[in-house]
């Protein structure tokens, strides 16, 4: 019997998923605002919508990795080097999708001389949560290594 955990994971990705495509949406409205607002900054609407496009790109492709790892798992294909290259790659798109906030809070304090301390904390939040995702992804490819050689050992004594 199938668990109902599976296609239930799949609907919260999806949903996620979507939820960070409308955020892509909002992310030039609320530039556009911004640069209303301050208008010695309208030239940085594009580039900086692009870049927080960027940054919510790297956390949908990081969910949708994780999906095809949880059906990788429900097929009995989990133990394989694919799905250690997945692990990696998600570890590495989620430190990318911090360390863009990151460039563009210290451009916009150090070229633009805007900002204040509102942008320091983010800069920081944005350096820790790489730092985060870095060592989970480390020891998640850890555990996974060491869970393949124990499953490559039980099914060779089974």
């Amino acid at each position: 019997m199938k668990s109902i955990l599976y296609p239930v994971s799949y609907v919260v990705i999806a949903l996620f998923v979507a939820g960070l495509a409308v955020g892509q949406l909002l992310v030039p409205i609320v530039a556009q605002d911004m640069a209303r607002q301050f208008p010695e900054v309208t030239h940085l609407v594009t580039p900086y919508s692009v870049l927080g496009i960027a940054t919510i790109a790297c956390f949908q492709i990081c969910l949708i990795l994780f999906g095809v790892l949880l059906y990788r798992g429900t097929r009995d294909e989990l133990y394989t080097d694919t799905s250690r290259t997945l692990i990696k790659a998600m570890a590495a798109i989620a430190v990318v999708g911090c360390l863009i906030p990151v460039a563009v809070a210290i451009h916009l304090l150090t070229t633009m001389h805007a900002g204040g301390p509102g942008v320091l904390l983010g800069i920081i939040a944005a350096l820790v949560s790489a730092v985060a995702f870095a060592s989970l992804g480390a020891l998640v490819l850890r555990a996974f290594d060491i869970t393949r050689a124990e499953h490559t050992e039980l099914e060779a004594v089974i």
